[in-house]
Protein backbone atom coordinates (compact mmCIF):
# COMPACT_ATOMS: atom_id res chain seq x y z
CA UNK A 1 0.00 0.00 0.00
CA UNK A 2 1.34 3.41 -0.96
CA UNK A 3 0.68 6.05 1.71
CA UNK A 4 1.13 8.84 -0.83
CA UNK A 5 -1.72 7.65 -3.04
CA UNK A 6 -5.04 8.97 -1.65
CA UNK A 7 -7.06 6.82 -4.08
CA UNK A 8 -6.12 3.76 -2.04
CA UNK A 9 -7.86 5.29 0.98
CA UNK A 10 -11.16 6.27 -0.63
CA UNK A 11 -14.34 4.25 -0.31
CA UNK A 12 -16.04 3.60 -3.65
CA UNK A 13 -19.37 5.37 -3.94
CA UNK A 14 -18.63 7.89 -1.15
CA UNK A 15 -18.14 11.57 -1.68
CA UNK A 16 -14.49 12.45 -1.06
CA UNK A 17 -15.22 16.16 -0.49
CA UNK A 18 -13.65 17.43 2.74
CA UNK A 19 -15.89 18.70 5.53
CA UNK A 20 -15.87 22.39 6.29
CA UNK A 21 -14.23 22.53 9.71
CA UNK A 22 -15.15 26.16 10.26
CA UNK A 23 -18.86 25.36 10.52
CA UNK A 24 -19.97 25.30 14.14
CA UNK A 25 -22.27 22.40 14.86
CA UNK A 26 -25.01 23.14 17.35
CA UNK A 27 -25.54 20.02 19.45
CA UNK A 28 -29.10 18.99 20.12
CA UNK A 29 -29.85 18.72 23.83
CA UNK A 30 -30.70 15.27 25.13
CA UNK A 31 -34.12 15.32 26.79
CA UNK A 32 -34.58 13.05 29.80
CA UNK A 33 -37.67 12.05 31.71
CA UNK A 34 -39.09 14.96 33.70
CA UNK A 35 -38.46 15.12 37.42
CA UNK A 36 -41.69 16.26 39.01
CA UNK A 37 -42.81 19.27 37.00
CA UNK A 38 -39.23 20.12 35.85
CA UNK A 39 -37.91 19.25 32.41
CA UNK A 40 -34.41 17.79 32.27
CA UNK A 41 -32.16 18.52 29.32
CA UNK A 42 -28.50 17.61 28.89
CA UNK A 43 -26.22 19.45 26.54
CA UNK A 44 -22.54 18.90 26.06
CA UNK A 45 -21.32 22.27 24.82
CA UNK A 46 -19.37 22.80 28.04
CA UNK A 47 -20.19 26.45 28.35
CA UNK A 48 -17.52 28.57 29.97
CA UNK A 49 -15.85 26.14 32.34
CA UNK A 50 -12.50 26.15 34.03
CA UNK A 51 -10.66 23.69 36.19
CA UNK A 52 -8.85 26.65 37.80
CA UNK A 53 -11.94 28.01 39.57
CA UNK A 54 -10.97 26.13 42.74
CA UNK A 55 -8.37 28.83 43.23
CA UNK A 56 -11.13 31.19 44.32
CA UNK A 57 -11.91 28.81 47.18
CA UNK A 58 -8.20 28.53 48.00
CA UNK A 59 -7.93 32.33 48.07
CA UNK A 60 -10.89 32.61 50.44
CA UNK A 61 -9.36 30.03 52.79
CA UNK A 62 -6.02 31.81 52.66
CA UNK A 63 -7.67 35.16 53.37
CA UNK A 64 -9.43 33.71 56.42
CA UNK A 65 -6.36 31.94 57.81
CA UNK A 66 -3.83 34.59 56.78
CA UNK A 67 -1.16 32.03 55.86
CA UNK A 68 0.51 33.95 53.03
CA UNK A 69 0.20 37.19 54.98
CA UNK A 70 2.04 35.62 57.93
CA UNK A 71 4.69 34.06 55.69
CA UNK A 72 5.26 37.33 53.82
CA UNK A 73 5.66 39.16 57.14
CA UNK A 74 8.72 37.09 58.07
CA UNK A 75 10.43 37.34 54.67
CA UNK A 76 13.00 40.09 54.18
CA UNK A 77 12.36 42.40 51.23
CA UNK A 78 15.52 44.22 50.12
CA UNK A 79 13.90 45.89 47.10
CA UNK A 80 13.81 49.64 46.63
CA UNK A 81 10.42 50.75 47.99
CA UNK A 82 10.09 53.41 45.26
CA UNK A 83 10.13 50.74 42.57
CA UNK A 84 7.79 48.19 44.13
CA UNK A 85 4.53 47.50 42.33
CA UNK A 86 3.65 44.23 44.08
CA UNK A 87 4.03 43.51 47.77
CA UNK A 88 5.83 40.36 48.92
CA UNK A 89 2.42 39.00 49.92
CA UNK A 90 1.08 39.57 46.39
CA UNK A 91 4.07 37.80 44.83
CA UNK A 92 3.88 34.94 47.30
CA UNK A 93 0.15 34.43 46.72
CA UNK A 94 0.64 34.47 42.97
CA UNK A 95 3.33 31.80 43.13
CA UNK A 96 1.56 29.58 45.67
CA UNK A 97 -1.74 29.68 43.77
CA UNK A 98 0.11 29.05 40.52
CA UNK A 99 1.69 25.88 41.96
CA UNK A 100 -1.65 24.79 43.48
CA UNK A 101 -3.26 25.11 40.04
CA UNK A 102 -0.60 22.87 38.53
CA UNK A 103 1.41 25.57 36.77
CA UNK A 104 4.80 24.65 38.18
CA UNK A 105 6.73 26.56 35.54
CA UNK A 106 6.46 30.20 36.61
CA UNK A 107 6.47 31.67 33.10
CA UNK A 108 3.71 29.42 31.73
CA UNK A 109 1.76 31.17 28.96
CA UNK A 110 -1.28 29.06 29.86
CA UNK A 111 -1.25 30.48 33.39
CA UNK A 112 -0.88 34.11 32.39
CA UNK A 113 -3.12 34.05 29.33
CA UNK A 114 -5.28 31.03 30.12
CA UNK A 115 -8.40 32.45 31.63
CA UNK A 116 -10.21 35.28 33.30
CA UNK A 117 -10.62 33.41 36.56
CA UNK A 118 -6.90 33.77 37.26
CA UNK A 119 -7.19 37.55 37.06
CA UNK A 120 -9.81 37.53 39.83
CA UNK A 121 -7.29 36.40 42.41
Amino acid sequence: MNACNPKEYTIPGCDSMHADLTTQRQPTPLRLAPVGDKTVELDFDGGHLSSDAGLVLLKDIDDQLGLTRALAAVLADARDARRIHFTPEDLLKQRIFQIAAGYTYCMSRRYFFGGKQLRVL
